[in-house]
């Protein structure tokens, strides 16, 4: 079994914990209220012009959205393995093995979360045909946010990009997560560095940092069985995280935990790495109460796992992901 875990539900102490108690505790207005627009400095940036330079050819110009767009954050949480790399923003080289679209609505409290899967089947202008999580192993932070723009003709500029270590280091700082594990979940591959070893019983628990990653790098058993959980595919695993996100953005916004949160920033920081800057996050910070943690839409990128020769991807289907795009992102769409 590879090293391979979901580290997306981190996006809950980025995206709402941080925000969540600045509105609460410090009760401030939001003296940056238009920092959500887009100013000259953003929306004239012309990233055919930019990526002409890096491609060195010509390419169709990108269109933009029409509306200016207030009030929101949107961006994409990436999850990657950078146990080897103390500093998280040169983690290069390495396919995220998590990427969740992400909108937060800080005047109607919605929050959207769209997982792509890994494995989804992508026809790159500057690679050719690959899965899509290889955008980030070949072009780092820009390479998967141009392809996953590509993919959706979403007007996607920002990330925030999340290690293991950020994981294990959240769930633990928040005492752990209550959730109910589905199946018993074992696997023990002596081969991996460190040796691999999953024993986790089905039923109601706290699942504290250390276990949840072995929660989250689950695929099979040892016998290659799953106990109803799936097929072992990115799919079924993703069902089961978007559950798991939505407990721990609960329990990371719990009240004990509300006044933690510099000891959880302390541990959790120096794995995350993000182009949202600092004024955007305050002034969503101002905002933030009005976010409802009880309406969260979370969903996956329409389509289906398959082949194509020997290849395992997963199918996107391009007309309900379209319409998908249209009716979640719509203010971010960028027109056919």
């Amino acid at each position: 079994m590879k090293r391979k875990f979901t580290i997306a539900f981190l996006c809950a102490m980025i995206a709402f914990s941080t925000f969540y108690i600045y509105a609460e505790v410090v009760g401030a207005k939001n003296p940056f209220k238009n920092l959500f627009a887009k100013g000259p400095d953003e929306s004239e940036v012309n990233v055919e012009e930019e990526e002409n330079k890096e491609n060195d050819k010509k390419e169709e110009e990108i269109k933009v959205p029409k509306e200016t767009i207030s009030g929101e954050l949107f961006f994409v949480v990436m999850g990657v393995d950078g146990d080897d790399v103390k500093d998280i923003s040169k983690v290069k080289g390495q396919r995220t093995d998590t990427m969740i679209l992400t909108k937060l609505n800080f005047d109607t409290g919605e929050i959207v979360m769209m997982n792509l899967p890994r494995d989804t089947r992508v026809n790159s202008k500057k690679y050719g045909v690959m899965k899509l999580n290889a955008g980030h192993a070949k072009g780092g932070n820009e390479g998967i946010i141009s392809e996953i723009r590509d993919l959706t003709n979403l007007d996607l500029r920002h990330y925030v990009k999340v290690d293991y270590e950020a994981v294990r280091n959240l769930v633990d700082a928040i005492g752990g997560v209550e959730f109910d594990v589905p199946v018993h979940m074992y696997y023990y591959d002596p081969s991996a560095d460190p040796p691999l070893d999953i024993d986790i019983k089905q039923g109601l628990q706290v699942i504290d940092g250390p276990t949840s990653i072995k929660f989250l790098r689950w695929r099979h058993n040892s016998d290659m069985t799953t106990g109803g959980y799936g097929d072992g595919s990115d799919l079924a695993r993703i069902k089961t995280q978007q559950q798991f996100i939505q407990a721990t953005i609960k329990q990371a916004l719990s009240f004990k935990n509300l006044f933690k949160l510099p000891t959880i920033l302390k541990r959790v920081l120096p794995n995350v790495d993000t182009n949202i800057s600092i004024e955007k996050m305050i002034a969503a910070a101002a905002s933030a109460d009005k976010l409802n943690v009880d309406n969260i839409t979370s969903l996956t990128l329409p389509g289906e796992a398959g082949y194509i020769g020997q290849t395992s991807y997963f199918i996107a289907d391009k007309a309900a992901d379209k319409e998908a795009f249209k009716q979640y992102f719509g203010n971010y769409y960028m027109g056919d």
